[in-house]
């Protein structure tokens, strides 16, 4: 019943009493303007450090109204293609690489190259993903093109980083629990053929821990290929457990608890005694 319900904006409400966060002020944006988080408030959206979401800058294809005001500051570029979106903690936000282009094109040139060093670092952008980007959106006049050449450019040399940084967190967490320590980069297959190279995989029980990173995991075809990896390998007898990037920095204790029930829900492999 609508009556039992707060009204936001014009057709989005929300249960009484639930609390007026920024996260639901970024949906509620996104959701009444038909768009997705961009410029400082995207940088923010995925953890990259000294931006803020609000105020909430939300982007949009130039059709259609813009939406009510008030709720967000609606650019409406000429150039958007769907592949510079996706959905990133249940909000439409636009990719890293896009988000750092639109960035280029107002901020001081010494913030973007540390902003474009921070999302290399953490593997939210490659050379290849920077380059078709460049292709898409280069154009007589647009602002800050030049810069995402030059830093683009400068950083072709680098070596893009691989997951250590993100493994040594799992495994950090991993004897927080107090269970044997998991495998890195195991192949598994099942009856059907091979099923993929495991993140964490378990010697004594049949524990399988996948990390879910933000750039690869967040589109709806990613989730769609992970369920289906997902329900192979527990129909092959393997307890899944599936954490996101997010999860370990910012969920630590969770991580712990339920790394720690997985193990002990997972069946022992055949011929494994051993019962810690």
């Amino acid at each position: 019943d609508s009556a039992d319900l707060v009204r936001v904006a014009q057709d989005l409400f929300v249960v009484p009493g639930s609390p007026d966060t920024v996260e639901r002020r970024a949906l509620a944006a996104t959701l009444r303007t038909g768009g997705a988080l961009a410029h400082h408030s995207a940088a923010a959206w995925w953890g990259l450090p000294g931006y803020e979401v609000e105020p909430l800058h939300v982007m949009r294809f130039r059709p259609g109204t813009p939406g009510p005001p008030g709720l967000a500051i609606v650019h409406r570029p000429r150039r958007l293609l769907a592949e510079h979106l996706t959905e990133w903690r249940g909000v439409a936000v636009t990719r890293p690489t896009r988000a750092l282009f639109d960035l280029a094109a107002t901020a001081h040139p010494g913030r973007v190259a540390r902003t474009y060093d921070h999302m290399w670092s953490r593997g939210l952008i490659s050379t290849r993903s920077m380059d078709r980007c460049l292709a898409q959106l280069e154009g007589r006049g647009r602002a800050g093109v030049v810069l995402m050449r030059t830093l683009i450019d400068e950083r072709r040399h680098l070596v893009q980083p691989t997951g250590s940084r993100q493994e040594n967190r799992f495994e950090e967490l991993n004897r927080r629990a107090g269970i044997p320590m998991l495998r890195r980069q195991v192949d598994v297959g099942d009856d059907e053929g091979w099923i993929g190279r495991m993140d964490f995989v378990g010697a004594q029980r049949r524990l399988i821990v996948e990390v879910d990173s933000d750039l690869h995991h967040a589109a709806l075809s990613d989730a769609r290929r992970d369920e289906e990896r997902t329900r192979r390998l527990r129909a092959d007898g393997w307890e899944v457990l599936r954490v996101s990037e997010h999860d370990l920095w910012h969920r630590a204790a969770w991580v712990v608890d339920e790394l720690r029930a997985a193990w002990f829900r997972a069946p022992p492999v055949h011929g494994c005694t051993n019962r810690s």
